[in-house]
């Protein structure tokens, strides 16, 4: 499990459950004075497609599953994602209405995210690091190389 301290840094949707309810990535780093994204201070941040940080400025990323449905700052007609950075805006929200309010601003510590969420009922699950697939796809490459030049090298011995 990763030690060091972690802070939320993006939040996106990733879609709807066969039961209705509402699925959450969480991205966390380690430096969140280094999280940035391309075209990230354009205003407003919802007329970016597909826009989201440099994935090498995260280190964690986690799920959600929820009844209710969030706003996210990445879709906002006003803001941009620097002004989330800033504090202006948080990354995920619940309506003003909502009798539970849910507020989870960039920089939250991972503990407190996880605290906020478990009084509304909500598990961070799913927590793995940001380039674990990627690092096991270069060790199961580096793996097959090395298993390639062996079994080269062994033919070669027995000639």
């Amino acid at each position: 499990m990763i030690e060091d301290q972690q802070y939320l840094a993006f939040a996106d949707f990733i879609g709807t459950t066969i039961d209705g309810q509402y699925r959450y990535r969480l991205d966390f780093s380690q430096a969140p004075e280094v999280v940035w994204g391309e075209d990230w201070n354009s205003t407003p941040a919802g007329i970016i497609p597909n826009i989201a940080p440099d994935a090498n400025t995260l280190s964690i990323t986690g799920e959600i599953v929820s009844e209710k449905r969030f706003l996210l700052a990445k879709e906002n007609t006003c803001f941009s994602m620097q002004d989330c950075i800033d504090g202006i805006i948080p990354l995920l929200f619940t309506d003003i209405n909502d009798n539970d309010m849910i507020v989870l601003p960039f920089g939250m510590k991972k503990e407190d995210v996880e605290e906020v969420l478990s009084q509304n009922n909500i598990v961070l699950e799913n927590i793995k690091r940001v380039n674990e697939e990627k690092d096991n796809a270069v060790i199961n490459s580096l793996i097959n190389t090395l298993e390639q030049q062996n079994d080269e090298g062994g033919e070669d011995n027995e000639q």
